[in-house]
């Protein structure tokens, strides 16, 4: 908590919260870690095998950020692989909220949720700029919605070289990226073979200014009808989103 901290070379690695907490779900956040308040840059990091997972009569989907939680601060990730972190609530991954976020070179694989947010959540970030971030193949196995994560009321983020691909929510809506309340720039992204149980199999945009140039965005499956106006890419709520150079297919 306000501090400046740097982590290089570093493995934060299976680190959990599984103890029950008299107080219910008082301190079920942040598996791997969490920093508050302050200047964080990882270089060469990985963190993997965390999780928050408490007893279900402690704690019934109060847990949060298996991975690692960053709330109000500066953060700077280069090099990063986040694997197999998972929270028995929200956020398996990695989650933000407020402050500042430059990622590049960050990988995300086989992260889980079992309620929404496998790989990560954002929210309420002064500024996001992603570069060469590749979200693979997390949220299949638990997760309710949103496979690779959610980007919400971020007003100014560019992101470029991006990877969505593989991702599930089977119990429920989005296994790509749910978008909502932002102003995003995607530059060179890829949304493929994302799937869900219904909704949006590989984007959901809502109330949201997105452009995207050069997108590939294809191969995208639900497993039930359950609901009209179905789409493999969603836009909703008066978002105005922008497509060039790009091909949707299949």
């Amino acid at each position: 908590n306000g501090s400046s901290v740097s982590f290089s070379g570093v493995k934060i690695y299976d680190n959990h919260i599984d103890t029950a907490i008299e107080n219910g779900c008082q301190g079920g956040t942040g598996g791997g870690g969490l920093a508050h308040n302050s200047t964080i840059s990882f270089e060469n990091v990985e963190i993997s095998n965390n999780s928050v997972n408490l007893p279900d009569e402690n704690c019934s989907w109060g847990e949060f950020d298996g991975g690692f939680r960053f709330s109000d601060c500066a953060v700077t990730l280069n090099n990063v692989d986040v694997l197999n972190n998972y929270s028995d609530g929200n956020n398996g991954g990695l989650s933000f909220d407020f402050g500042t976020l430059q990622m590049d070179n960050v990988h995300f694989e086989g992260n889980e949720a079992r309620g929404s947010n496998s790989a990560i959540f954002m929210t309420q970030l002064s500024n996001l700029v992603m570069t060469n971030v590749s979200m693979i193949e997390n949220g299949n196995d638990f997760c309710n919605n949103y496979g690779a994560g959610t980007i919400q009321g971020i007003l100014d983020g560019t992101l470029t070289n991006i990877q969505v691909i593989g991702n599930g929510g089977p119990g429920g809506s989005v296994g790509g990226l749910f978008i909502e309340g932002c102003n995003l720039e995607f530059n060179d992204i890829i949304v493929q073979d994302n799937s869900c149980l219904h909704q949006n199999p590989g984007l959901s945009i809502v109330n949201s200014t997105v452009s995207f140039d050069h997108l590939l965005f294809t191969g995208h499956d639900f497993v039930e009808n359950i609901y009209d106006e179905q789409a493999a890419f969603g836009i909703h709520g008066g978002s105005d989103v922008t497509i060039t150079n790009s091909t949707i297919a299949d």
